[in-house]
């Protein structure tokens, strides 16, 4: 009788957390060196690629850090709806096929918190560094929804300081010249097209609608608009291989995407995937998967620059973001590292307080399901008064800190 495979040794040894980026920077900042760090991960079992991945995040993670000003903050944008569900999907989202009717009353009750979260925005003297609409897909909504509230934004909120203005349009079968062309009318200059594989059978496998053709289209279509591309893949996947998965990364890095986030494929309980126990690549797999995307990457121009990790995942190992030079995602990094405040606005949004002085951090959510946060306007309203009253309290201590000094 043959042995079962063995699973390779979790590279990230003993520690535990999502952000391991954030311990490292922690840190360099109580004056470790960089080597001193790199040998206080190995401590906890923490292999050298994996060190070496925390400080090329952390370089990246403290260049922004230094750019932030006081008072800097980031906004999300969060849209419920998706064309369909994918496989491995968990997230709180619901079909347009299904749902269709929430979509209308939620673009009202989302207008009412934009309209009320700028009025506060303008009295607290915050300053928006970067804007990301997520979901869900925002795309799935027409064009004409997405105007409406594009519109309601820069009618209410100061664009003028946003560096990075990011929206998903992660289902290429959401995507037209159209939207694309509202997009960047309202000021987005980045656009997420998510194909998670190159591989026909395998996109058939996770329930996605479109083809391969479509990405290429998409990604066309957006570069034309002049707007930067993002995109995601996923090692694991039902049906994928190692010579699969190379393949799909060697397609994304050939169109130019500037960012290109590599994820470890992870399982939760509410997915169809784990429902119908489908057959995966093991985690020696798909370690190698991962391996090979570092290398190819990084030969291709591109640096690490954030990571994360989570719960259910082949091998316990990580979802890394890789950039060109230049091009890192300001937005993706501040929610990461938790480097200051994220106003939530939308279906799901948990907004983060962030005391940078003290490191001090507190979350409140918006209802998940569109049809309670339709429903739930007082409730959303008074989180917004929560998020602003912090940041005030917080300029009070700051303050009175000052005098004393």
């Amino acid at each position: 009788m043959s042995e079962r495979p063995q699973s390779p040794p979790n590279p990230w040894g003993d520690l535990r957390g999502v952000r391991p980026v954030k311990v490292f920077s922690r840190l360099l900042r109580e004056g470790m060196t960089e080597e001193q760090a790199k040998s206080a991960m190995a401590s906890f079992g923490v292999s050298s690629e994996r060190a070496e991945l925390c400080a090329e995040a952390a370089a990246v993670s403290g260049e922004v850090l230094r750019t932030l000003l006081p008072g800097d903050i980031c906004l999300y944008i969060g849209i419920p709806f998706c064309p369909s569900r994918c496989s491995y999907c968990s997230f709180v989202t619901h079909s347009v096929q299904k749902a269709g009717k929430l979509v209308s009353p939620f673009i009202d009750v989302l207008k009412k918190e934009i309209v009320f979260a700028g009025a506060l925005m303008r009295e607290s003297g915050l300053r928006l560094r970067a804007v990301y609409m997520g979901g869900g897909t925002p795309t799935t909504l027409t064009a004409a929804q997405l105007h409406d509230v594009f519109s309601c934004l820069s009618s209410n909120f100061d664009l003028g300081t946003v560096d990075e203005f990011t929206v998903e349009a992660g289902r290429p079968d959401t995507v037209d010249k159209e939207k694309l062309r509202v997009m960047k009318d309202a000021g987005a200059n980045r656009v997420s097209i998510n194909p998670q594989t190159f591989v026909p059978e395998v996109l058939c496998n996770i329930g996605r609608s479109h083809t391969v053709e479509d990405v290429y289209e998409k990604y066309a279509l957006a570069r034309d608009e002049g707007l930067a591309v993002n995109m995601d893949l996923i090692a694991g996947l039902p049906g994928d291989t190692e010579s699969g998965f190379a393949r799909s990364l060697g397609c994304a890095a050939d169109l130019g995407a500037v960012n290109i986030t590599v994820h470890n494929l992870a399982i939760k309980r509410g997915s169809r995937l784990n429902l119908e126990k489908a057959p995966l690549p093991d985690a020696a797999a798909v370690g190698r998967m991962l391996d090979g995307a570092a290398s190819a990457l990084t030969g291709g121009g591109y640096r690490p620059y954030y990571l994360y990790r989570q719960k259910r995942t082949a091998g316990g190992f990580e979802n890394v973001g890789w950039s060109k030079p230049g091009h890192e995602s300001i937005y993706n990094i501040c929610i990461m590292e938790e480097l200051c405040g994220i106003l939530s606005l939308g279906g799901g949004g948990v907004t983060k307080m962030v005391d940078r002085e003290t490191g001090y951090i507190v979350r409140t959510c918006n209802p998940k399901y569109p049809y309670e946060y339709n429903v739930g306007e007082e409730k959303i309203l008074d989180g917004k008064l929560e998020f602003f009253r912090f940041y005030s309290s917080s300029a009070d201590r700051k303050g009175e800190q000052d005098v004393r000094a």
